[in-house]
């Protein structure tokens, strides 16, 4: 979905495949300081956001992209016929369209993107909507998946309740083959609220993982998610089938 200064672009699409994007209302463009809103749903709407760039302003650097979401964003390794390099070729792209400024919201790899698209601005994880779960009568127990995202959001709760998953790696591979996590310490009348945090949330995978360990060491787990971005390919019913109880996508509870 694409946004003019919250007036939604509709591009004509034409029998050969291809689009356009025109009759864009003159009231929604300004004579500078134009904001373009895109909200990822798939690789073809960036054609669009190239001619609406190169419509409202004809290549000056005076439009902001208001992108939330950063496609690619895991896509971040070195560029080789073996490593998923993709975000380095979108940025590259992005750039020759020169935006005056870049915002997105909690990117995976916030200092690779930095340096290579100027103008880039990350907006770090609410702070205000991950401090519901900060007390300690709320949550017993924050676990992060990994390493990288015990350094992304561990400065945000109590140390004494964090606990960490660790993944086992096929050493011919490098695949991810199981993952742990310490005991669980239960509450001895109440359900025990464990809060799993990260960025990303895709087909969920990693989470139903994790739920699946937190049942086994704790009986008593009211299990709840909260990430940064929900894509939920394959929908949340998989992991409320998981035994997590509510999931929180960039500080909304989410009930579909």
């Amino acid at each position: 979905m694409i946004l003019l200064n919250n007036y939604l672009i509709t591009p004509t699409m034409f029998p050969d495949k291809t689009s356009q994007v025109w009759h864009v209302p003159e009231k929604a463009i300004l004579k500078s300081d134009n904001c373009i809103h895109w909200k990822f749903e798939n690789e073809a709407e960036f054609m669009h956001v190239a001619q609406l760039k190169m419509l409202v302003d004809g290549g000056r650097m005076d439009t902001t992209l208001h992108m939330p979401y950063m496609p690619y964003a895991r896509q971040d390794k070195e560029i080789s016929n073996d490593t998923t390099f993709a975000l380095r070729a979108f940025l590259k792209l992005l750039n020759a369209l020169k935006f005056s400024k870049v915002i997105s919201y909690d990117v995976h790899n916030p200092a690779l993107v930095s340096e290579l698209l100027p103008g880039f601005k990350n907006l770090a994880l609410d702070r205000d909507a991950m401090d519901m779960f900060a007390f300690e009568e709320c949550i017993d127990f924050v676990l992060f998946p990994d390493e990288g995202a015990y350094r992304r959001y561990g400065a945000a709760f109590n140390p004494e309740a964090i606990i960490s998953a660790t993944k086992e790696r096929d050493p011919a591979t490098g695949r991810i083959v199981g993952m742990k996590i310490p005991d669980i310490k239960e509450h001895p009348t109440l359900d025990t609220r464990i809060l799993i945090v990260d960025d990303i949330c895709d087909g969920g995978a990693t989470f139903i993982a994790l739920a699946k360990l937190i049942r086994e060491k704790c009986s008593k787990a009211w299990i709840i998610l909260y990430v940064s971005h929900g894509i939920f390919s394959k929908g949340t019913q998989v992991l409320r089938d998981a035994g997590i109880k509510q999931i929180f996508a960039g500080g909304v509870e989410v009930f579909t």
